[in-house]
């Protein structure tokens, strides 16, 4: 995915058994066979930035949502990060929205960034 366009390229050779969890279905998948059919490459127009940066301001002039809702991709990204989580640690998770952590302590340690010093977020 780039600006000038996207494709999708089926992953071919995951050893799912070591992720038994994320890959139930694999045993009723042939062997050596992707997950999902390739896409070739779509390209835009080349204006897609354009496009985006212009819908941007006049959502805030209507006060309309935009196209790319920042809180829709917050909760897409969010979602892709526990299931990433979930593989890793091998089991169902169970989420609190409330409190924003797993009922899984390793699940938690996954979800926290650990910053490399000196480096850290600053606290407000």
């Amino acid at each position: 995915l780039t600006r000038q366009g996207w494709e999708v390229m089926p992953e071919q050779g995951v050893n799912s058994r070591n992720f038994p969890y994320c890959y139930p279905c694999d045993n009723e998948r042939k062997p050596n066979t992707p997950r999902m059919e390739a896409v070739e490459k779509k390209t835009g127009g080349g204006k897609g930035l354009y496009l985006h940066a212009g819908n941007m301001l006049e959502c805030m002039r209507s006060r309309q949502l935009p196209n790319a809702d920042i809180a829709i991709g917050a909760e897409v990204a969010k979602l892709s990060h526990m299931a990433n989580i979930s593989c890793r640690v091998g089991s169902a998770l169970n989420w609190d929205n409330e409190t924003g952590t797993f009922d899984n302590p390793e699940a938690n340690r996954l979800a926290k960034a650990h910053y490399r010093e000196p480096w850290k977020l600053p606290k407000l």
